[in-house]
């Protein structure tokens, strides 16, 4: 097997391996050449150069001296004729007949120098593919799946590297790429970049969906983008990943709970104990009060004095058995002369404000003028008098609200007489309205 190879930039190689792709050598290797198509013969290899118009002859040796045998019109492949045939099979008696039996009927058969000298003159002889020869412009006319200037170029051949290759409306080559790769030419798998952070992509088969498996990278999400271990997960602590999948938090000292929110002094210690860490295990200690002892200050002394004769309670006290808390909590008394003091002094203000509130009420009363009391309303008309002499006159003028009147007539010769008779007369005269006439006190006739 033998192979032009493209390198990046403008370098090139010509290999060649067995038909068990074993032993493969590199034979020429270079800069500033362009191969297009190669051709092999028994002992020599001959390959195009797009770059140099050129057709350059090399034995089939590494490193081997290259010949140019033809320079012109951009060539783009190599035709060779040759009695491979008889050339393999020269030493063989048993295929000689069939060697001379083919030999008589390749009346167009020429060796490859002849062919080559042909081919210098420009005349294009055979298109491949079904491809057509213009004679006119010297060019073949190829059919829509190939190119090239002989039509030796099958557009689709390796087009597509994961996918099927068709011809578009422009006869261009197209792909339709698997389902795991996607790109112009099918070249870039779908898995590739996906996964963030370390995670594997992998390929649902029912729906051939993209997934990542995130398992002991620290981070989670669709594609492993967010970290298990946030930066405000612990709150006094480090975090870290147990199992590839669950957060924890290793806390610093002096604090607990599931995230470190908890300091350990916390209502750690009862009955008004004073918290404090030790040294070197950083275990929350309590200072007891007085009336109080235990690791959290939890046993009232006055009841182990008490009990200090039963079994049970000498357990408790000496700290032997911690399965019956016991919990008082301490009372403290305000001193007798500070509560005496306390309660003397509300009562005085209170009374205090009281006795004066009441005088403010009573001097307002007797500065506030007083005001006749009206007991009868009395509805007057336009037309409503009486006679100037005997009563007084009260007009629409003089009412108010809807002609309700709330001023009182008062009959100026009647002052003089008792106020319980006034009264009386007055309110006489109001409620007398209807037309009926009285004999008033003073010997007139009333309407």
């Amino acid at each position: 097997l033998y192979w032009v190879e493209k390198k990046y930039g403008r370098g090139y190689t010509i290999e060649s391996a067995d038909l068990e792709v074993n032993d493969q050598r590199t034979l020429q290797s270079g800069l500033d050449r362009m191969p297009a198509d190669i051709s092999v013969k028994h002992d020599f290899i001959y390959w195009t150069d797009q770059e140099n118009n050129a057709i350059y002859e090399m034995p089939k040796e590494p490193n081997a001296k290259t010949r140019t045998v033809y320079r012109g019109e951009h060539p783009s492949a190599v035709i060779l004729r040759a009695n491979l045939l008889l050339e393999h099979q020269r030493n063989n008696p048993d295929c000689q007949s069939v060697v001379n039996s083919i030999l008589d009927n390749m009346q167009n058969t020429k060796p490859a120098s002849v062919l080559l000298q042909e081919t210098q003159q420009g005349q294009l002889t055979v298109c491949l593919n079904n491809g057509t020869v213009n004679h006119h412009t010297n060019t073949c006319l190829c059919q829509p799946a190939f190119g090239g200037r002989l039509c030796e170029i099958d557009l689709c051949n390796n087009f597509c590297a994961q996918g099927t290759c068709r011809l578009g409306r422009d006869n261009r080559p197209q792909c339709d790429c698997d389902r795991r790769y996607e790109g112009e030419r099918c070249d870039r798998n779908r898995c590739d970049g996906f996964c963030l952070n370390g995670g594997q992509c992998q390929f649902s088969n029912a729906t051939e969906d993209r997934t990542c498996v995130c398992d002991r990278t620290g981070y989670s999400g669709v594609r492993c983008e967010n970290p298990i271990c946030g930066t405000d997960y612990c709150y006094n602590g480090e975090c870290y990943v147990e199992d590839g999948k669950h957060p924890k938090c290793r806390c610093k000292a002096g604090y607990r709970g599931e995230r470190c929110e908890e300091y350990s002094c916390n209502n750690y210690c009862l009955n008004g104990g004073q918290c404090t860490l030790g040294n070197e295990t950083t275990v929350p200690e309590c200072k007891c009060e007085e009336e109080f002892a235990g690791k959290r200050c939890e046993i009232a002394v006055r009841l182990c004095n008490t009990y200090h004769d039963d079994p049970q309670w000498q357990q408790y006290c000496l700290g032997i058995s911690k399965t019956l808390p016991l919990m008082e909590p301490k009372v403290t008394y305000c001193k007798e002369s500070f509560n005496r003091t306390v309660v003397y002094t509300s009562l005085c203000f209170t009374v205090s404000f009281a006795l004066l509130l009441t005088i403010v009420i009573i001097v307002h009363r007797m500065m506030k003028p007083p005001r006749p009391r009206i007991t009868k309303k009395m509805v007057v008309t336009p037309m409503t008098s009486r006679p100037p002499t005997t009563q007084c006159e009260i007009t629409i003028e003089n009412c108010c609200n809807m002609n309700v009147c709330e001023t009182p007539c008062f009959d100026t010769k009647l002052l003089k007489k008792s106020q319980k008779e006034d009264k009386q007369f007055l309110l006489e005269d109001i409620e007398d309205v209807g037309g009926s006439f009285r004999k008033l006190p003073n010997g007139g006739d009333g309407p």
